[in-house]
């Protein structure tokens, strides 16, 4: 199971990575493809994604260098809410976009992934708890 988990290392690291890239894209080069609001909800995107990622990250990093042991399903959980949440943000930003419409509906999903964000984080923070 270790070995899965520090596949999720790459990852985190990959989405570091790329909301800075995305960031940066957007930041400069969205500004005449997308409105203001648009734009603002593509930023939140990248930082959520961030954000998420580092926390992930360092419960990854906590997992390989102590004893205590979170329980992959909440890894796995807050792993999949970064996809879902963050993603909706991202591609939700381009339902502007000529051809592209059909991304708004994808914003439905923000609150399941919210939600999930939310439990993992929750039942990380109970499992800590534990060890009070």
């Amino acid at each position: 199971m270790l070995k899965k988990l520090n596949r999720l290392l790459f990852w985190c690291c990959l989405f570091i990575g790329l909301s800075l890239l995305l960031a940066a894209f957007g930041g400069h080069q969205l500004k005449t493809v997308l409105s203001l609001h648009k734009l603002e909800t593509f930023k939140s995107g990248c930082n959520y994604l961030a954000i998420h990622s580092i926390g992930l990250l360092v419960l990854i990093l906590f997992n390989n260098t102590t004893k205590m042991q979170l329980p992959p399903k909440a890894i796995y959980t807050l792993f999949l809410g970064i996809l879902v949440f963050c993603g909706s943000f991202l591609v939700v930003s381009f339902s502007e976009v000529s051809g592209l419409g059909f991304t708004k509906y994808f914003g439905a999903t923000a609150p399941i992934g919210a939600a999930t964000l939310i439990f993992g984080w929750v039942w990380v923070a109970f499992w800590f708890r534990k060890y009070m």
